[in-house]
């Protein structure tokens, strides 16, 4: 199976998520450079490197929403063309680079640290001077050699292992704020982790659809819930809709 984090250079490049009208319920990616915003350069540079790496047509629809249309057959506005024959149905929703590499290295430091795993030794088996897959390739043999590796770059910025925390102990459990890491919807959740009651708290978070922040609480009987109270906090004078 091909991988994006087997083809990207982190040392100059980054993965970066999307989501298209022809399909909100997932996110896809591709991979772009750092210093570039060239949306349609990077959809075309993908696409060839995962060709080249031997993805088949189900690896590159799963990967990119990317799939081989006749442009003839379809409305020029409702697709995206790559290249290749390949298009992307629908419009893109949001296009965002992940930028937590530095803090994925640090993960996969402290991962293979805690599992004793020898980072020389598996860097002897490499070659160094090729950076791209280069984390896939460390942990394909952590894999071989203890049966386990760290969650590759996707999964670990989904995972929300990469989102800020300060955590203070208090004698009714742990409070708990952690950063919201959504560029639309950026915030701050705050959680009281008891025993049996499960995380009451608050979430607070700046909408794009009503321009307020947004402040929900969810109480103890019912933590997982509705939330028991809504504040709207905005800039507009006299605006407190949620």
């Amino acid at each position: 199976m091909v991988t994006l984090e087997s083809l990207v250079d982190f040392t100059e490049e980054t993965i970066a998520e999307y989501a298209t009208s022809a399909d909100t319920c997932n996110k896809y990616h591709c991979i772009i450079p750092n210093d570039s915003d060239d949306i349609s350069a990077a959809l075309e540079d993908t696409l060839h490197r995962l060709i080249e790496a031997g993805a088949d047509d189900d690896e590159i629809r799963s990967i990119m929403c990317a799939e081989k249309i006749d442009p003839q057959t379809e409305d020029s506005d409702e697709i995206i063309q790559i290249d290749l024959g390949y298009c992307i149905c629908g419009q893109m929703l949001m296009f965002q680079k992940l930028e937590q590499v530095q803090e994925y290295r640090s993960y996969c430091m402290q991962w293979y640290a805690e599992h004793e795993i020898c980072l020389e030794l598996i860097l002897h088996e490499i070659d160094l001077n090729e950076c791209q897959g280069l984390y896939e390739r460390i942990g394909q043999i952590s894999e071989t050699m203890i049966g386990d590796r760290p969650k590759d770059f996707i999964s670990y910025v989904q995972s929300g292992e990469n989102r800020k925390k300060i955590i203070v102990k208090t004698p009714h459990g742990n409070i708990r704020a952690s950063q919201i890491l959504d560029n639309e919807y950026p915030g701050i959740e705050l959680s009281l982790v008891t025993q049996g009651f499960g995380e009451p708290g608050a979430i607070m978070e700046y909408s794009p659809t009503t321009e307020c922040v947004n402040l929900r609480v969810y109480g103890m009987e019912n933590p997982d819930g509705d939330p028991i109270e809504i504040f709207a906090m905005s800039h507009k004078k006299n605006d407190t809709t949620p």
